[in-house]
């Protein structure tokens, strides 16, 4: 016995050692190009997020997105003074622990066969090694949750350990893909509703009855101990946030995302109706919510504002409800990929060759995965069924991705590896009928979830303009104008563009180009940051009065522009409008009273509207 243990640890190793070999390769040759930094949508945004815990900035208000991904990355900063090259270290480090998970699960679930064969497509899969190394929490979400479910397959019933062990950890993952709440509501159902197995006691119906009960009454107890545990990490979070803003609260995007994957314009992935990075999404719902009510709100009240809006829009519109929600769970079976954050595709043609080696993708995966789905329905064991169906419900509630849909790909491969060997043993059985129509039934399905469309124009400008902003950040001006340049040609009206380019520009100390491309960005889309930015302009060249102007269009738009009042407070005290000055530093003040710079200039303020007497000074 603790032989097969040792070589069962022996080849989990092995595995492990391969994933990560692979993997390390991609790194250090992602190291030499401009995606080595994180930029653009939600990258840049766990970044910031991480550098601001790092730093103890404090924040009054819930939970703007899940928070665990940027806790492990503010922990993986603090331990390597942020060196990215660390947090992606640890990152393959992980995902070169998922092969391992994933060949344990299906060796504890099928046998060593099916397992061997799982791992190493998990070593191979492309996405795998694609996404080890974006700063987006898939990777800890997946490791999270295999996890668990290694666990959940020690034993064929609850214990102690899986119970608390389990519960905890898809709590814990829940921070990090929320998904997960529908696989413990799966989970809890199904432990409650499997009956007891009890060992026959021939000719005694009453010992027979007391064992019954006695194993029920335990596994109860061990299922009340999973919904606790598992209880704990949300239950945090929510404490928290109702704390800091005196709101039930989970996050402050709840709201919204749920607004945004169930409207009138909702096609099943991801539309940036209210912008696309999670900041400019809050920013934008709540300019919305505020001016629709007339009245200001806090964020849980935006976040209520969305939910509500997407209640009623579903109730005016079931059957087009209904059809997005067929179109959705059926999307989600889509082989080719989805992107949302970084495209992997383009990434692999353009600009990282390593990709272009034979590496695996759910082309080939998914329909060996689907068949491996119905032929295992007959297995006593459902752990893998139900949290495949749990992810496929969660994501048609809302939106499917690339990104998001990876959580489900490590039991894809399970299913698609159970597919191969139980195929072999009937090529090695020659059952040919059997095989014949096990192949045509693959081929047919092949062709159902490979229907590829063209590829669309705004996912090739999208690529270029975030490789545009990769190269700004590392102040390669000329190729950053280079490739925002291309993103504008296969998107003339993206005022995101324009703005991009006006950055850069300004970076390069071009400052007419920057200021022509501000005003080109205001005719496609009044916003408040580029009204700010063209403002910073005619504040650095001495056009007071027109600054002054584009700093109270940048807070007509939105109140909540902190930068902007404090700017505009700023220019009224270089001109001794003290009182306006002061009305402008309250509003800083208002909403964040720490801010060290807004409390500086406040005091600086108040000296100059009581300046001290002349007796009392000192000399």
């Amino acid at each position: 016995m603790r032989g097969k243990q040792g070589g069962v640890r022996h080849i989990g190793f092995k595995i492990f050692l391969l994933a990560f070999l692979i993997r390390f390769i991609y790194l250090n040759l992602l190291l030499q190009t401009p995606h080595f930094f994180p930029y653009g949508l939600d990258p840049a945004f766990f970044h910031s997020w991480a550098k601001e815990i790092m730093q103890g900035i404090h924040n009054n208000q819930p939970f703007v997105a899940l928070p665990l991904y940027p806790y492990f990355l503010a922990l993986l900063y603090k331990i390597s003074n942020t060196n990215l090259y660390f947090v992606y270290f640890v990152q393959i480090l992980l995902s070169s622990l998922n092969c391992s998970l994933i060949y344990l699960i299906a060796k504890r679930i099928f046998d060593s066969k099916v397992a061997l064969v799982a791992a190493l497509i998990a070593c191979f899969y492309g996405m795998f090694i694609f996404y080890s190394c974006i700063f987006v929490g898939v990777t800890l979400a997946i490791f999270l949750s295999l996890l668990a479910i290694f666990i959940l397959t020690k034993d064929k019933e609850l214990t102690i350990f899986s119970s608390l062990g389990a519960g905890l950890l898809l709590g814990l993952s829940c921070l990090v893909r929320s998904t997960n709440f529908l696989f413990f509501i799966f989970l809890s159902f199904h432990f409650l509703i499997r009956k007891a197995k009890v060992n026959p006691v021939r000719n005694n119906p009453v010992r027979r009855d007391v064992a019954a009960r006695a194993r029920t009454s335990k596994g109860v107890k061990f299922l009340i101990i999973f919904i606790l545990s598992f209880l704990i990490f949300p239950g945090l979070v929510l404490i928290r946030n109702y704390k800091v803003s005196r709101e039930v609260i989970f996050t402050a995007h709840s709201g919204v995302n749920f607004y945004l994957a169930n409207n009138p314009k909702a096609k099943g992935t991801f539309k940036g109706l209210l912008g696309r990075s999670s900041k400019k999404i809050l920013e934008n719902g709540r300019l919305f919510a505020e001016r629709r009510l007339g009245r200001p709100l806090t964020l849980g009240q935006v976040s209520h504002f969305w939910q509500k809006e997407a209640m009623e829009f579903i109730k005016r519109n079931p059957l087009f409800f209904l059809s997005l929600l067929f179109k959705k769970f059926f999307l989600f079976y889509q082989a080719g990929e989805i992107p949302d954050v970084e495209n992997y595709s383009l990434s692999r043609r353009y600009l990282l060759p390593f990709l272009k080696l034979p590496f695996l993708s759910l082309r080939l995966i998914l329909p060996l995965a689907i068949f491996g789905f119905f032929l295992t329905l007959k297995k006593k064991n459902l752990l893998l069924h139900l949290f495949w169906l749990s992810q496929n419900l969660s994501l048609s509630l809302f939106w499917v991705n690339t990104r998001y849909r990876l959580l489900t790909v490590p039991i894809f491969i399970i299913f698609a590896s159970f597919f191969l060997i139980w195929l072999t043993e009937k090529i090695r059985q020659r059952k040919y009928k059997i095989i014949f129509l096990s192949l045509a039934v693959i081929v047919l399905l092949a062709v159902l979830v490979n229907l590829k469309k063209g590829e669309k124009r705004e996912s090739l400008a999208n690529f270029h303009y975030n490789l545009g902003i990769a190269y700004s950040r590392e102040k390669e001006y000329n190729k950053a104008i280079e490739q925002l340049n291309r993103a504008s040609v296969l998107q003339p009206n993206a005022a995101a563009v324009s703005f991009a380019l006006g950055t850069v520009y300004f970076q390069k100390k071009d400052i007419a180009s920057a200021e022509e491309c501000f005003k080109k960005a205001l005719k496609i889309y009044p916003d408040a940051k580029t009204y700010y930015n063209l403002a910073f302009i005619y504040e650095q060249e001495g056009k007071i009065s027109l600054a002054e102007q584009e700093y109270k269009k940048a807070i007509t738009l939105n109140p909540h522009f902190l930068s902007a009042h404090y700017k505009l407070a700023r220019l009224y005290l270089e001109q001794d409008k003290l009182e306006l000055a002061l009305e402008e530093i309250e509003k800083v003040l208002q909403q964040s009273p720490q801010n060290k710079e807004a409390n500086e200039l406040n005091k600086e303020i108040e000296r100059r509207r009581h300046p001290e007497p002349e007796r009392f000074r000192v000399h």
